[in-house]
Protein backbone atom coordinates (compact mmCIF):
# COMPACT_ATOMS: atom_id res chain seq x y z
CA UNK A 1 0.00 0.00 0.00
CA UNK A 2 1.22 3.92 -0.71
CA UNK A 3 2.25 4.70 2.72
CA UNK A 4 0.26 8.19 2.10
CA UNK A 5 -2.80 5.98 1.86
CA UNK A 6 -1.94 4.10 4.81
CA UNK A 7 -1.31 7.27 6.77
CA UNK A 8 -4.61 8.64 5.75
CA UNK A 9 -6.15 4.87 6.82
CA UNK A 10 -4.46 5.24 9.76
CA UNK A 11 -5.93 8.65 10.49
CA UNK A 12 -9.18 7.50 10.44
CA UNK A 13 -8.75 5.30 13.65
CA UNK A 14 -8.23 8.80 15.35
CA UNK A 15 -10.46 8.34 18.27
CA UNK A 16 -11.33 11.63 20.63
CA UNK A 17 -12.41 10.80 24.18
CA UNK A 18 -14.11 13.24 26.48
CA UNK A 19 -12.03 14.08 29.08
CA UNK A 20 -15.19 13.92 31.87
CA UNK A 21 -14.92 10.02 31.11
CA UNK A 22 -11.27 9.57 31.99
CA UNK A 23 -11.66 9.17 35.97
CA UNK A 24 -9.30 11.27 36.78
CA UNK A 25 -9.05 15.18 37.61
CA UNK A 26 -7.42 17.12 34.83
CA UNK A 27 -4.48 19.28 36.36
CA UNK A 28 -3.48 21.25 34.11
CA UNK A 29 -6.18 24.98 33.83
CA UNK A 30 -7.96 26.06 30.83
CA UNK A 31 -4.57 29.00 30.76
CA UNK A 32 -2.01 26.08 30.40
CA UNK A 33 -3.45 24.51 27.57
CA UNK A 34 -4.50 28.18 25.81
CA UNK A 35 -0.59 29.21 26.30
CA UNK A 36 0.77 25.84 25.11
CA UNK A 37 -1.80 26.03 21.80
CA UNK A 38 -0.10 29.61 21.10
CA UNK A 39 3.16 28.48 21.68
CA UNK A 40 2.29 25.53 19.43
CA UNK A 41 1.05 27.62 16.60
CA UNK A 42 4.20 29.87 16.37
CA UNK A 43 6.63 26.84 16.41
CA UNK A 44 4.08 25.23 13.72
CA UNK A 45 4.07 28.16 11.58
CA UNK A 46 7.85 28.56 11.97
CA UNK A 47 8.90 25.41 10.80
CA UNK A 48 5.99 24.67 8.34
CA UNK A 49 7.98 27.74 6.74
CA UNK A 50 11.62 26.29 7.17
CA UNK A 51 10.26 23.04 5.07
CA UNK A 52 8.37 24.96 2.49
CA UNK A 53 11.44 27.01 1.60
CA UNK A 54 13.07 23.76 1.26
CA UNK A 55 10.97 23.11 -1.41
CA UNK A 56 8.86 20.32 0.35
CA UNK A 57 5.52 19.36 -0.16
CA UNK A 58 3.22 19.41 3.15
CA UNK A 59 0.14 17.43 3.99
CA UNK A 60 -1.50 18.48 7.18
CA UNK A 61 -2.45 15.21 9.24
CA UNK A 62 -5.03 14.83 11.46
CA UNK A 63 -7.82 17.07 12.77
CA UNK A 64 -7.27 19.81 14.95
CA UNK A 65 -9.62 19.06 18.21
CA UNK A 66 -8.51 21.83 20.76
CA UNK A 67 -11.52 23.70 20.94
CA UNK A 68 -13.67 20.02 22.00
CA UNK A 69 -12.39 18.62 25.85
CA UNK A 70 -10.94 15.77 24.45
CA UNK A 71 -8.22 13.67 24.58
CA UNK A 72 -6.49 11.73 21.59
CA UNK A 73 -6.12 7.78 20.90
CA UNK A 74 -4.07 7.07 18.47
CA UNK A 75 -3.34 10.64 18.18
CA UNK A 76 -1.18 11.34 14.69
CA UNK A 77 1.64 14.30 14.11
CA UNK A 78 0.95 17.16 12.24
CA UNK A 79 2.45 17.00 8.95
CA UNK A 80 3.45 14.56 5.96
CA UNK A 81 6.47 15.96 4.29
CA UNK A 82 7.29 14.90 1.28
CA UNK A 83 11.20 15.70 0.30
CA UNK A 84 13.25 14.32 -2.77
CA UNK A 85 11.29 11.57 -3.07
CA UNK A 86 11.28 10.58 0.61
CA UNK A 87 8.52 10.70 2.84
CA UNK A 88 7.98 11.69 6.54
CA UNK A 89 6.03 12.79 9.42
CA UNK A 90 6.78 15.44 12.04
CA UNK A 91 5.10 16.61 15.15
CA UNK A 92 6.13 20.08 16.69
CA UNK A 93 6.60 20.55 20.29
CA UNK A 94 7.11 24.13 21.09
CA UNK A 95 9.57 24.78 24.17
CA UNK A 96 9.71 27.97 26.83
CA UNK A 97 13.38 26.47 27.27
CA UNK A 98 15.67 24.58 25.62
CA UNK A 99 16.25 22.41 28.88
CA UNK A 100 12.76 20.57 27.82
CA UNK A 101 13.96 19.75 24.02
CA UNK A 102 13.69 15.91 24.04
CA UNK A 103 11.01 15.78 26.13
CA UNK A 104 7.51 14.06 25.09
CA UNK A 105 4.14 12.57 26.27
CA UNK A 106 4.46 8.88 26.33
CA UNK A 107 1.16 8.43 24.98
CA UNK A 108 1.99 10.65 21.54
CA UNK A 109 4.96 8.81 21.81
CA UNK A 110 3.59 5.06 21.58
CA UNK A 111 1.16 7.02 19.01
CA UNK A 112 3.86 7.81 16.72
CA UNK A 113 5.52 4.60 16.66
CA UNK A 114 2.56 2.98 16.07
CA UNK A 115 1.51 4.73 13.30
CA UNK A 116 5.63 4.00 12.48
CA UNK A 117 4.99 0.30 12.48
CA UNK A 118 1.77 0.43 10.39
CA UNK A 119 2.49 2.22 7.72
CA UNK A 120 6.81 2.51 7.56
CA UNK A 121 6.70 6.17 7.80
CA UNK A 122 9.67 7.35 10.07
CA UNK A 123 8.36 10.17 12.64
CA UNK A 124 10.38 13.14 13.97
CA UNK A 125 10.03 15.24 16.94
CA UNK A 126 10.22 18.93 16.09
CA UNK A 127 11.33 21.30 19.27
CA UNK A 128 11.52 24.92 18.68
CA UNK A 129 12.36 27.17 21.87
CA UNK A 130 9.31 29.70 21.42
CA UNK A 131 9.84 33.30 23.35
CA UNK A 132 7.60 36.47 23.76
CA UNK A 133 5.77 35.07 20.95
CA UNK A 134 8.37 34.11 18.77
CA UNK A 135 11.01 31.26 18.29
CA UNK A 136 14.25 32.32 19.26
CA UNK A 137 16.90 30.48 20.28
CA UNK A 138 17.42 26.42 19.21
CA UNK A 139 15.41 24.21 16.86
CA UNK A 140 15.68 20.48 16.93
CA UNK A 141 14.82 17.32 16.79
CA UNK A 142 14.82 13.60 17.44
CA UNK A 143 13.03 10.38 16.23
CA UNK A 144 11.00 8.04 18.28
CA UNK A 145 11.72 5.10 16.87
CA UNK A 146 14.72 5.81 18.99
CA UNK A 147 14.95 4.55 22.90
CA UNK A 148 14.52 7.23 25.68
CA UNK A 149 17.36 8.09 27.52
CA UNK A 150 14.89 8.26 30.19
CA UNK A 151 11.42 8.45 31.56
CA UNK A 152 9.76 10.45 34.31
CA UNK A 153 6.89 12.09 35.65
CA UNK A 154 6.02 15.90 34.75
CA UNK A 155 4.91 18.29 37.19
CA UNK A 156 1.33 17.95 35.83
CA UNK A 157 1.18 13.58 36.15
CA UNK A 158 1.80 12.80 32.64
CA UNK A 159 4.66 10.34 31.80
CA UNK A 160 7.26 11.86 29.33
CA UNK A 161 9.86 10.25 27.53
CA UNK A 162 12.98 11.97 27.03
CA UNK A 163 15.10 11.41 24.00
CA UNK A 164 18.47 12.77 22.87
CA UNK A 165 17.98 15.38 20.32
CA UNK A 166 19.89 16.83 17.50
CA UNK A 167 19.81 20.40 16.02
CA UNK A 168 18.11 21.89 12.81
CA UNK A 169 15.33 20.53 11.17
CA UNK A 170 14.82 16.73 10.46
CA UNK A 171 16.11 15.10 7.40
Amino acid sequence: MDKKQCILNYAQRQTPKDLSTLGFTIIKADRHFKKAYAMHDVATAFVVQQYLSQKCVIHPVGVDLRKQEVIIEDELPDYLVEKKGDIFCFDVKSKSSEEYFGWVNERAVESYRKLYEACDVPVYLIFAQVVGGDVKGKVGFCDVRENPVRKTRAWNGNVVWIFSWKEGLAP
